[in-house]
């Protein structure tokens, strides 16, 4: 099996497939189209004119243009290449009944004071996506397919909130131009970020999407040394999904039946 990623080196959505690729341990080929102008026709003659990076092809297949990481998934598998999807951290009762800290951060674009998390406890879970600083293309890809998912996580009752160590300044123009309308916090020296890694027990350094329930206690974490070891966007979706109905049933659990009397 041959996988082609045809792309370029300043597209961030080709940076994020790559990486999960390497993440996966697929072997691929990939071809800069601003250093070869024959890819350049050849991808261009695929969608009508138009460079669309990244574009994928397994075997000379129907490519795939800017596949999600669900749809490289989809991809890789029915091609017949395995690619064993690093396995996230699951945290157990009663360890994370603490809430992750909470801190009021700028955020990112907007006039307001600023924004806590402490604004969605009891009522919705957080994908929380602690990025490298604004400047890592395989960080705003991601941060780009993760923005795209928002309807989905707002079926699961859940909320997606983007933390970028760094200045508001800079950090506001990395949302402006890679997830406009999402919301992005500014972690000047990333204190905040550290401190929430070291709550929930997960490396210092490298990328993490935490996944929190609506108790904003960590419940799924994936980490890695980049973003193309995290969780796919639909992977987080079914997690979440799966925390909604735990958080429902607990609740049911602690309700008391509709005929029973008071203090019986």
């Amino acid at each position: 099996m041959t996988v082609t990623v045809y792309g370029t080196a300043a597209c961030e959505d080709t940076a994020i497939v790559a990486d999960r690729l390497r993440a996966l341990g697929v072997p691929f080929t990939a071809v800069d189209l601003d250093a070869d102008a024959a890819a350049d026709a050849f991808v261009r003659g695929l969608h009508a004119g138009a460079r669309v990076t990244p574009t994928v092809v397994v075997d000379g297949r129907q490519p795939i243009a800017e596949p999600s990481l669900d749809d490289l998934a989809v991809l890789l598998d029915r091609s017949g290449i395995p690619a064993a999807a690093p396995p996230p951290i699951q945290f157990h009762r009663p360890m994370t009944d603490r809430a992750v800290p909470l801190r009021t951060l700028p955020l990112a674009g907007e006039a307001s004071a600023g924004l806590s998390l402490a604004r969605w406890r009891d009522r919705s879970q957080v994908a929380l996506f602690l990025a490298h600083p604004a400047g890592c293309p395989a960080c705003a890809g991601y941060a780009r397919q993760l923005a795209r998912s928002t309807p989905a996580l707002t079926e699961v009752g859940a909320v997606l909130v983007i933390a970028l160590p760094g200045a508001p300044e800079p950090v506001a123009t990395w949302r402006a131009e890679f997830v406009p309308g999402a919301l992005v916090l500014a972690d000047p020296g990333g204190g905040w970020g550290a401190a929430v890694r070291s709550h929930a027990g997960l490396p210092a350094d490298g990328p993490v999407l935490l996944l929190l329930d609506r108790y904003l206690a960590p419940r799924v974490a994936s980490t890695g040394t980049d973003a193309g070891r995290l969780l796919a966007p639909g992977e987080a979706r079914e997690w979440l999904a799966f925390l909604q109905l735990e958080g429902t049933a607990c609740s049911l659990e602690l309700e008391p039946p509709e005929d029973a009397e008071p203090g019986g």
